[in-house]
């Protein structure tokens, strides 16, 4: 799945997680979702990191079925590269269940949008 939001911009996205082809439950899991420049970058250099213990920022919608939706504030790409050709940033999203058990999501596209309209 591709993430695509316009820089500086609020935007909520619903996620359905899944392991392969079936549901993922996340019933007391950790969800964490994390934005870097390249797959190969290490996680302490990531832009952007969403986890599900501020539900202000990744939130557990129905975790028998591995809903959840990832909050974006401004804030979160205001100083972001922005783009309106290219992809510019890569991102996946990592469940740590309540048995310890880690599943990675496949990576994504993540792009940032320059807007026309900004305050300065």
């Amino acid at each position: 799945m591709s993430i695509t939001i316009r820089k500086g911009n609020h935007k909520d996205v619903p996620i359905q997680i899944k392991d392969g082809e079936s549901l993922l439950d996340i019933t007391g899991a950790t969800i964490e979702l994390m934005v870097k420049s390249d797959i190969t970058v290490v996680d302490a250099s990531a832009v952007l990191v969403k986890i599900s213990t501020d539900p202000n920022e990744l939130e557990i919608l129905d975790a028998t079925k591995g809903k959840i939706v990832v909050h974006f504030i401004p804030a979160d790409t205001s100083s972001l590269d922005a783009t309106s050709e290219t992809v510019n940033y890569v991102y996946d999203i990592r469940v740590i269940t309540a048995a310890a058990k880690e599943y990675n999501t496949e990576p994504g596209d993540f792009t940032v949008l320059e807007v026309v309209n900004r305050v300065a």
